[in-house]
Parts: C-alpha cells; sequence; structure tokens
C-alpha cells in the first residue's frame, strides 16, 4: 500500500511539473500584459520624492516645509503638526471608511475626542490608504479652512460609496493560462481605474484648495531600483486638470497589489503597491527634519515641535483572516502550541498553501505590526511626539459584530458593509482610540534598556 500510495504521490508531483513547465513555456511563447513599460508620462506633473533620504533635498520637502509654514504663521511660537496616517488593507477600507464617518458624527454631537478632524495637517495613505485619502483630507477642512459640513458629509458619504462593490465592479479575473501570460491575475481597466479617474476628476480641484501647510501623502514602490516613492497629491492636484491622469495612476500604482494587479508604468519605471514596503508611513525621518529645520544657533535638545499621530489601519493586525469565519481565526489568534492543532484550521504541506501562509498572511501581518511601532519609536527618536493614537479593525469586535464573507469575492459587499459600521461605531467610542502601549502583544517592542 506504501509502494501504491508513493506512485500516486510520483505521478501527482510528475502532473504538477508538467502543468508548471506548460504554463512556463507558453509564457515564454506569448505574453500579453496588462500593462507595460513605458506606460504614462508624468514627468513634472508627478514629482516624485524618496521616502527617507537624510543628503536627499527632495526628501526634505515632505515635512520641513509644513514645518516652516507654521513657523512663519506665528513666530517664537511651538510648532504642532497632526498627522493622519492610514495603512493598506483592500476591502478593511471600508472600516477606515467607517471610522472617518464615525469620526465626523462624534464632532457633530459635540462628543470630546483626541483630535478634531479640522486639526490634521497631513494624510498619509498607501494602498487603499491611499484610495481614501483624498476623501479624508477634503472632509478635514473646516469652515476657516475652506470646507463645510456639506463638504465633509459628501466626502464621507463618498469614501463609503467607494467599497459598496464586489469584485465585478473593479476587475476582471484572469484565467491561470492568461493570468501566467500575462503580469497580473486581474484586469481592472475599465472597471477600477474608471472608479478612480471619476473620484480624481471631482477631489482634484478640491484637494488643490487645501492650504499650503496640508499635505495628501501617497507612497507606492519602485520595481526597478525598490525604493518607496511618495507624491504629495495636493501639490499635483495644483498643476490643473493636465494632471488628473497621473494622480489617478500614482493611485493605481499605491494599490496595486502584487500578483493580483498589474504594475503601473509612469515613466518608463514599474510601481507597485507601496504596502510592499511599508504597512503606513509619516513622511520623513522626523528627527532629521527637526534637527534640519530649527533656527539656526538654537540648541540641538530644544524642542519646539510636536507631532500628533492618529494612526488608521485599514487591517485587522493578524495573520488568521476573520472574514470567513471571525470567531474561528479569533481563537486560532489565541492559541498555544499545545492547542494551536486543535483551534487552527490544517495546513497542507504543499508549495502554494506554504507560500500564501508564509509570504502572505505571516509576513504582511508582521510587516503591519512593524510599521505601527516604527511611526512612534521615530516620533520618541526626534523627542516630538505629541498625542498618538491607533485605530485598527479588532478581531474579537469583526467577531462580536458577527462580520462574515458570505461570497468567494476578494471584496465581498455584505463583510465590507459590516466593516463600514464597526468602523463607525469605532470612532464613536473613545476608549477605542488606543494608545501606543496597548498594541496587540505581539507587536510590543522589548523593554528599554533601564526602565
Amino acid at each position: 500500500m506504501k509502494t501504491v500510495a508513493n506512485i500516486a504521490r510520483i505521478k501527482r508531483t510528475l502532473a504538477g511539473g508538467v502543468a508548471i513547465a506548460a504554463a512556463l513555456l507558453l509564457s515564454a511563447c506569448a505574453s500579453n500584459p496588462i500593462t507595460a513599460p513605458p506606460g504614462l508620462s508624468c514627468g513634472s506633473l508627478l514629482p516624485l520624492k524618496e521616502q527617507v533620504t537624510p543628503a536627499n533635498a527632495q526628501a526634505a520637502a515632505l515635512l520641513d516645509d509644513v514645518i516652516a509654514a507654521k513657523r512663519a504663521a506665528a513666530p517664537g511660537q511651538p510648532v504642532t503638526i497632526s498627522i493622519l496616517a492610514m495603512s493598506g488593507g483592500g476591502k478593511y477600507g471600508a472600516f477606515g471608511a467607517g471610522f472617518l464617518a464615525g469620526w465626523s458624527d462624534a464632532e457633530r454631537r459635540q462628543q470630546l475626542v483626541p483630535i478634531r478632524r479640522e486639526e490634521i495637517d497631513i494624510v498619509t495613505g498607501i494602498s487603499t490608504g491611499s484610495l481614501l485619502a483624498s476623501y479624508a483630507a477634503v472632509g478635514n477642512l473646516s469652515p476657516a479652512q475652506g470646507g463645510s459640513d456639506e463638504m465633509r458629509r459628501q466626502a464621507d458619504a463618498d469614501a463609503k460609496a467607494a467599497y459598496e462593490v464586489s469584485d465585478r465592479d473593479l476587475f476582471r479575473k484572469q484565467g491561470l493560462i492568461a493570468a501566467v501570460t500575462s503580469n497580473g491575475l486581474a484586469d481592472p481597466t475599465g472597471l477600477l481605474d474608471t472608479r478612480i479617474s471619476q473620484m480624481v476628476e471631482k477631489y482634484s480641484p478640491l484637494v488643490a484648495r487645501l492650504p499650503a501647510d496640508h499635505k495628501v501623502l501617497v507612497g507606492a514602490a519602485n520595481l526597478t531600483n525598490g525604493k518607496f516613492y511618495v507624491a504629495d497629491m495636493r501639490e499635483v492636484a495644483n498643476k490643473g486638470a493636465a494632471a488628473n491622469a497621473c494622480y489617478s495612476e500614482w493611485l493605481l500604482a499605491s494599490s496595486a497589489v502584487p500578483a493580483q494587479f498589474p504594475p503601473r508604468y509612469i515613466d518608463d519605471h514599474g510601481y507597485v503597491d507601496g504596502g510592499v514596503r511599508f504597512g503606513t508611513f509619516l513622511g520623513n525621518n522626523v528627527q532629521r527634519v527637526v534637527r534640519r529645520t530649527r533656527t539656526p544657533g538654537d540648541p540641538i535638545d530644544t524642542v519646539d515641535v510636536k507631532i500628533n499621530l492618529i494612526a488608521l489601519f485599514n487591517n485587522p493586525l493578524t495573520a488568521n483572516n476573520p472574514a470567513k469565519d471571525p470567531a474561528a481565526a479569533l481563537a486560532c489568534d489565541q492559541s498555544t502550541l499545545e492547542t494551536a492543532h486543535q483551534l487552527c484550521p490544517d495546513r497542507s504541506n504543499d508549495l502554494l498553501d506554504i507560500v500564501t501562509r508564509s509570504a502572505g498572511d505571516i509576513m504582511t501581518h508582521q510587516l503591519f505590526l512593524d510599521s505601527l511601532y516604527r511611526l512612534q519609536r521615530e516620533l520618541e527618536a526626534a523627542g516630538v511626539l505629541g498625542i498618538s493614537k491607533f485605530i485598527y479593525a479588532a478581531p474579537e469586535r469583526i467577531a462580536g459584530e458577527q462580520c462574515r464573507a458570505v461570497t468567494g469575492d476578494t471584496f465581498d459587499r455584505g463583510y465590507m458593509d459590516c466593516l463600514y459600521k464597526l468602523g463607525f461605531k469605532t470612532a464613536g467610542d473613545v476608549s477605542l482610540w488606543q494608545d501606543f502601549d496597548e498594541v496587540p502583544k505581539s507587536a510590543r517592542a522589548l523593554p528599554r534598556r533601564g526602565n
């Protein structure tokens, strides 16, 4: 019997090898990419800056000019900057959209919140966070800043509508052979790209009207040199309608999850989801910014800058996907070495499952946790940390709300509707605006020496 089983295993292996070889042969013989270089020509319409390059003068423009503008507006006064940093997370962007609307609602009810939306100076976004960034920035504006309650309501409603979709509204799924001979499993042509273009046409003029000391920063990863680049969408919007296509393309680049979506080619460079580098980001190495922008002659240990941070994670911060069965995923989260086999799903010993589990679920989870702590540690190291809160789609709350995906869609409409409601409720409960020392245990840094 063992010999028969071994023969069957060998046959399956050979069959799999033949299938892979055939796919590779087809790939070599015929290539039909969805996107291809040189791509869209943007040049000066889309100024890109390296997010962390100490010697690069361009990198300084991400935060330095905000500090300089605030110093000029109130000479001799301490500078306070408030940042809303929004992570990637695909469908969990519905949670973020709900949180923004719930934040607005809490303020209308005159509920005390750690930071009011109108206090936000800089919005940063990656992937699904980049798609929310324009709505958030416009919705943040107070009447004194050129906004209105009506504008905020509309921005919140449009953010919600962006997630009232299903897969067929966003992309066409490709078959195995088509995917192998292409550069993405899903083709967003005429679907997601059209939706984003329509959003940009509506919101770009509003983003252009943001105050001079405001920014909307969106990041993506460059496939050529592997670096993370950032565009200030306010700067892009101020170039007028001629830059709308580049605005849209950069949002598509920031949300182009490798393998699932094709890379976006801009000026002969391929760009993919910024989430391959960071779960979320600030803008610069803050410590260097503070040093560069200090008044000449000031002692380096005299800090007159404070940065408030609201980190909105459109993500459950878990390696166990709660979408299909949130209670089971939560149980696996809480398992130990002794109980894991009983509480977690069985894992097959095949290549696809191993890669999906390790390079997908586990590594992505760790990237988000690392990004969460990097945000606070960077501000602490610079001595500029003010108010800091993080919000995320907690697995126990997903389970408590009984949010569950019931279709095979990546963007399951019912699940996203539930996530939106969860985000709305979360914003209205200030106890869920968590301090960074309440980060899930698996994310906690080691105690500092001497503490």
